[in-house]
């Protein structure tokens, strides 16, 4: 995938240029890609210029952690005992932080999902809870530019 495809989005460019038109553009919508490639610094970006809902999968499981909320706890656990986070526990963080805002807001996921059986089970909650994404952004960068 690059620029030459059709299906190529630039969303460097869109958000460097457009920054005042985001707000009409904002959608449900997850960055995806390796890690440095610009995912953060984008979403921040289209945060801020849309009032879109930034959910990055550190800050959630961090946020989580330090509330001590039942979720938090067994996500300690894992890390605890040198175990990857469960599956339903990283789904349940991400609908309990859609769920607390407002429902007209859009939302920007960033490193979520992490495996296909995440993305699954994020696609069935996005769809029990009426915010379905509408927009899958892959940053795809050679290696030499990262």
């Amino acid at each position: 995938m690059g620029i030459d495809n059709p299906d190529y989005l630039d969303i460097t460019a869109l958000t460097l240029r457009h920054s005042a038109h985001w707000s009409a553009f904002v959608v449900n919508m997850i960055f995806f890609g390796p890690p440095y490639a610009g995912k953060a610094t984008q979403a921040t970006l289209l945060e801020n210029a849309s009032g879109a809902i930034y959910i990055h999968y550190q800050a959630l499981i961090n946020d989580a952690l330090a509330a001590n909320t039942e979720l938090g706890r067994q996500a300690r656990q894992a890390i605890d005992s040198g175990r990857v986070i469960p599956d339903k526990v990283v789904i349940g963080l991400v609908q309990q932080r859609l769920t607390l805002q407002p429902t007209s807001k859009e939302y920007i996921l960033a490193g979520i999902p992490r495996t296909i059986t995440q993305a699954e089970a994020l696609q069935d909650m996005l769809a029990l809870i009426g915010k379905p994404l509408d927009l899958a952004v892959f940053f795809d960068l050679e290696f030499d530019v990262m």
